[in-house]
């Protein structure tokens, strides 16, 4: 009779946990209205989410976007509904059209504290901060909603006579999402995304090898010696991505300029010791820069820099 209890045991205990990864595994599925507060405006957008499947659209205005992401292959799918097309682009690339990978990009290598809970539009969400390498105070703070596996709230420090931003996910309804929302239309056509056309242009080009001026979005080869000066939007955030073509190593400096003048805090020295080793620098648009000059000290290496184009959140 003992032995008889104890197997009715082991087959509840088993049961029971089979129950409870069953229901861990069930992807959370919701709708919510999101706003992103800038400096500069508001946006406001639809955001549909199902497991690691997000989709975020607004298709009036001039803010139009319409998107489908999946978190866990860090992969965005830019969608034109009028022409029928889409970008697919991966990891860091995809935050300057995917606004929600710039605010997740916010995050990446800082130090995550969590200090505690805070019940948010009613619900019980962990509290985390965030702070910079070399910082002692938090540049983010995220209410993170884990029976949703989503923050519903974010908020940048961005300081100096900057406001706050603010993201903040609003009216969220638990429901299933339809599958076609996460999916790309069959009858849609991929387009290269803006950096790989700019990667193609630049390789039928000569190596740089003094003075050029060009305007964002631009790739150049550079080469020892040479400096690369690109016009960029004040209003938009810009990323520099180096990658060393020399077998050997390349050094290189990276300076902002707002109004003419270099931004000391913000120059970037660096180098790559291997070929094909890339480095990328990001300068958000709370810094207003309107140049970025790139100097090649020595080596080979292709430089490409990239501006905003949607509604970017740094």
């Amino acid at each position: 009779m003992k032995k008889e209890y104890r197997t009715i045991l082991l087959i509840m205990g088993v049961l029971i946990i089979f129950l409870a990864f069953a229901f861990s595994a069930i992807a959370a599925e919701f709708s919510a209205d999101l706003k992103i507060k800038q400096p500069d405006k508001d946006y406001e957008f639809k955001y549909y989410a199902q497991g690691s499947f997000y989709r975020l659209e607004k298709l009036t205005g001039e803010d139009r976007i319409l998107l489908i992401a999946d978190r866990t292959q860090d992969i965005t799918w830019m969608l034109n509904p009028e022409d029928k097309i889409y970008m697919e682009l991966k990891g860091i690339n995809a935050a300057f059209f995917n606004p929600i990978r710039g605010w997740e990009a916010v995050m990446e290598g800082t130090t995550e504290e969590q200090v505690g809970t805070e019940t948010i539009q009613g619900y019980s969400c962990e509290k985390y901060t965030y702070t910079p390498p070399g910082g002692t105070e938090p540049g983010t703070e995220a209410w993170y909603l884990a029976e949703l596996e989503h923050f519903i709230r974010i908020i940048v420090h961005y300081g100096g006579k900057y406001e706050d931003g603010i993201f903040e996910l609003l009216n969220i309804k638990e429901a299933p999402q339809d599958d076609s929302l996460f999916k790309v239309p069959e009858d849609y056509q991929e387009e290269k995304s803006p950096a790989e056309k700019a990667q193609e242009k630049e390789a039928a080009r000569p190596v740089l090898s003094g003075m050029e001026e060009s305007i964002s979005p631009v790739g150049r080869r550079i080469k020892t010696g040479a400096i690369l000066k690109v016009k960029v939007d004040p209003d938009k955030s810009v990323r520099v991505i180096i990658e060393n073509q020399a077998k050997e190593k390349s050094t290189f400096k990276i300076t902002p300029f707002r109004e003419g003048l270099p931004i000391e805090d913000e120059i970037v020295h660096s180098g790559l010791t291997r070929q094909r080793e890339k480095e990328e620098d990001f300068f958000g648009m709370q810094l207003k820069l309107d140049e970025i000059l790139i100097e090649v000290e020595e080596g080979l290496v292709t430089a490409l820099v990239t501006k905003e184009y949607s509604c970017r959140v740094h």
